[in-house]
């Protein structure tokens, strides 16, 4: 049976769901169902139903069983426990099947329900799942709070659409993994997310900020085998105490890989992606000499006091590098290189690093509040879609995942040609997904545009057409005004779009259908300099190619 038709199916439980509540009025036994709403977050985006059988059954959790765990001992492979809103004081063990867990939130959309349907631990684990699980295990809707870790992951689930604070990390997976999309983890004591063992996992359209260390801790255990992929993508990373993602190495090399793209990770107290060694993680600015692939594309860097530090096997295409009062690249170097970024206002752009100079841009890119680009931001079709390094295809865009003639620098894809709203693309997709990562938007109850697994809608503020000057950063620091008659953007003459308010407050776009031009092509050699103290130089092993527009 085809996916499509599988993902089908997976609606009858919902139906079936629905009709059990309305021939079974709930009872008024059980936990308190006063609202607790402190969030103002809205989590993005109903789960689909995965491609799985429709449940056995499912479990309401006070009326059919009085506890959640009472609910998990009674539930076969496949059932849905559904929890009505309430606090529950319960320390919850998930172990030897594949079931669901969700508020009704699940079943509603109401992100209502998040906030309502809320797990306390009491200073204890929260959550614990057992290696035994299967990885279609699902945990759905709810916050959770006040323990040692929100959730101990020993097996490989899905966790979705949650609220995760006050605990110690907020996951703490161990030789497990899965997916973690669209939650919440602030203001936990430790860590947002903590990764050890041989973890592979996918983090993806999460906010983590705020948390007491880093926002993701990844340790590099010794692991040899099938290699491991971690993919962290589209989230926002902000405002934690140390580092946003910290990797911490360990001696020898392991089969890993890291994905890290179109993120915006910014204002993190120390790095905002630092990489130590030898187990340690208070954060030194070491800059560790990390010899797993590393793959940075298209994020915005902002704000943090060092933006990167470390890597010798790092490939940083796309990037933004802005506002890192101390440095924004450090010791990115050996097999490493840098190109197709931008740098500004930087207490020093970078140091010790391999930067490709003539793709490397030093002028305002005009980001507005949420480092978002403005009309006639030099970033604008500044990217890269294909990139080549030591004869791995690192990057290979279609021209169906960017706006204009090449992609823009950053997270964000902007399209100021026509009032489209501008989806985040991906730029690798997900281990179910087409190999064509065309964004798409869905119609979200409350009427906004949202885009399908990738949530992040980049609103298109209006800009003057008046002559301003362009301020260019020369990689010393110093700067030049030049005056220009009109915004550098070739599409510049296009009004702006109109607008509505969504109900976080952040402007989104009116939606309108769009097919994005395709790019003309060439190839173009790295021009190698003598390494020197002013001039980095991309390293010897190797050759780049990339794919562009023509100059």
């Amino acid at each position: 049976m085809s996916r499509n038709n599988t993902r089908g199916l997976g609606l009858i439980p919902l139906v079936l769901a629905a009709l059990y509540l309305a021939l079974n009025p709930r009872s008024n036994t059980g936990p308190s169902f006063a609202a607790q709403t402190t969030s103002s977050e809205v989590l993005a985006g109903t789960p689909t139903p995965t491609d799985t059988a429709p449940p056995a059954a499912t479990i309401r959790v006070p009326q059919d069983q009085p506890t959640i765990q009472t609910a998990i001992n009674a539930a076969q492979n496949g059932d849905l426990i559904l929890v009505s809103p309430g606090t529950y004081n319960e320390n919850i063990t998930i172990a030897g099947k594949t079931i669901t867990l969700a508020s009704q939130f699940y079943t509603t959309g109401d992100p209502a329900f998040i906030d309502q349907t809320i797990l306390d631990g009491g200073g204890n684990v929260v959550i614990t799942v057992g290696s035994s699980v299967g990885p279609e295990t699902r945990i759905i809707g709810f916050t959770i709070q006040n323990g040692n870790d929100g959730i101990a992951a020993a097996g490989k689930l899905h966790i979705l659409n949650n609220r995760i604070l006050n605990t110690g990390d907020g996951i703490d997976y161990s030789s497990s993994g899965g997916f973690a999309r669209n939650n919440v983890f602030e203001n936990n004591h430790d860590d947002g997310i903590d990764l050890d063992g041989a973890t592979e996992v996918t983090i993806e359209d999460n906010t983590i900020r705020n948390n007491g260390d880093d926002g993701i801790e990844i340790r590099l255990h010794a692991y040899s085998g099938v290699t491991l992929t971690i993919v962290i993508r589209n989230n926002l990373i902000a405002g934690n105490v140390e580092d946003g993602i910290q990797l911490i190495d360990y001696p020898d090399l392991s089969h890993r890989v890291f994905r890290i793209e179109r993120n915006r990770i910014t204002n993190n107290d120390m790095v905002g992606l630092g990489l130590m060694d030898n187990g340690e993680t208070n954060e030194d600015f070491r800059a560790a000499s990390i010899p797993e692939p590393i793959h940075l594309i298209h994020n915005t860097f902002s704000g943090n006091n060092h933006g990167v530090t470390g890597g010798d096997n790092l490939v940083a295409l796309n990037n933004l590098f802005v506002n890192s009062p101390n440095l924004a690249l450090k010791n990115v170097d050996a097999g490493s290189i840098a190109a197709y970024n931008l740098f500004w206002n930087n207490g020093t752009n970078y140091q010790g690093s391999n930067i490709d100079i003539d793709t490397t841009l030093f002028s305002d890119p005009l980001l507005d509040g949420n480092d978002q680009l403005q009309l006639g931001s030099p970033a604008i079709d500044a990217g890269i879609a294909h990139f080549e390094w030591n004869g791995e295809t690192v990057l290979d865009l279609p021209p169906g995942a960017y706006f204009g003639a090449a992609p823009d620098l950053g997270k964000y894809e902007t399209n100021f040609a026509t009032s489209t709203p501008t989806a985040t693309p991906t730029d690798t997709p997900t281990p179910t997904a087409s190999q064509t990562p065309t964004p798409t938007t869905t119609q979200a109850s409350s009427g906004t545009p949202t885009a399908t697994h990738m949530p992040t809608i980049t609103p298109m503020p209006g800009a003057s057409q008046t002559s301003t000057p362009t301020t260019t950063q020369r990689p010393d620091g110093t700067a030049t005004a030049t005056p220009t008659g009109t915004p550098t953007s070739t599409a510049s003459q296009t009004p702006t779009p109109t607008t509505t308010q969504a109900s976080s407050g952040t402007p989104t776009p009116t939606a309108t259908s769009i097919s994005p031009a395709g790019n003309s092509t060439v190839y173009l050699p790295l021009v190698a300099r003598p390494k020197s103290a002013s001039t980095p130089v991309a390293p010897s092993p190797g050759a780049l190619t990339r794919r562009g527009r023509v100059r």
